[in-house]
């Protein structure tokens, strides 16, 4: 059992495999890159998911505001275009994504496609995004991206599992 204060909290600890057999048990996915920044940032290209103003605490959990993970809702100022709420800071998220530094320079040719890649072995890396509890204001930007190795799992890492794309 939980404690009581963990109930309202993203869960975390959770591995990308561990956060895949979730989803498909239940039928979804995790959000592909272009998914998770189109919700982030909305037609109107924010640079934060509220919008163009500098984080602060009123907005989010960063630097360690609250000292871990904070309940979900606790940040209403920290909404996209699209009221999801908390897409920065707090924890960071899983995508669909293996991680590539050179995937941006490939985007021109790809043209408007999604270019979906999940990872094909346990030695690449896969995204995450949103920024964490613990970062500073550079990674809780919408066009922030990192890759962590598929195995490993932490205190601020997490998921959000969208309709599954691939049906």
């Amino acid at each position: 059992q939980p404690p009581a204060e963990a109930l309202d909290a993203p869960v975390v600890w959770l591995s990308y495999p561990v956060t895949w057999a979730f989803c498909d048990f239940y039928g979804l996915s995790l959000p592909s890159e272009a998914q998770w920044e189109k919700a982030a940032r909305g037609a109107d290209e924010r640079l934060y998911p509220w919008g163009h103003e500098q984080p602060n605490p009123a907005f989010c959990n960063y630097r360690d505001v609250v000292g871990g993970v904070s309940r979900v809702g606790q940040f209403e100022l920290d909404h996209s275009p699209y009221g999801i709420l908390e897409l920065a800071g707090n924890i960071t998220e899983w995508c669909a994504d293996r991680w590539s530094r050179q995937l941006l320079k490939g985007l021109p040719e790809i043209g408007a496609q999604d270019p979906v890649g999940t990872p094909q072995s346990r030695s690449e890396r896969a995204v995450v995004r949103g920024g964490h509890y613990h970062h500073k204001e550079a990674f809780l930007r919408t066009t922030c991206r990192q890759g962590i190795p598929l195995g490993q799992s932490a205190a601020h890492t997490g998921f959000r599992p969208v309709m599954d794309w691939r049906k």
